[in-house]
């Protein structure tokens, strides 16, 4: 399970922090709702969820408060939230069709 923890964790990175020397720690917090998340939906639709919060407008900080709502803990919060986030990941994908 660590690998795949691990996997998710730097997709995350690579998508949400590209670039940056000072990243959010894995913490067990983080680590905890990646490992559950995981538990849930497998590595796969993880990292679909994770492109959705990408594909969120309001998420990526174009919202009234300018402010990004993209950390880990956030998307894998609850069963509710990773099924919006893929559910933003399939919308992306069927605009591309």
């Amino acid at each position: 399970l660590e690998i795949e923890i691990l996997e998710v964790y730097d997709y995350w990175l690579l998508k949400m922090r590209p670039g940056r020397t000072r990243v959010p720690a894995l913490d067990a917090k983080r680590r905890l709702k990646v490992a559950s998340a995981i538990a849930d939906y497998g590595v796969e639709d993880c990292i679909r969820a994770i492109d959705g919060c990408a594909a969120s407008d309001f998420h990526m900080g174009r919202n009234k408060a300018n402010k990004r709502y993209d950390d880990l803990e956030l998307i894998f919060r609850d069963q509710d939230h990773v099924e919006r986030f893929l559910g933003h990941s399939a919308a992306e994908v069927e605009e591309d069709w």
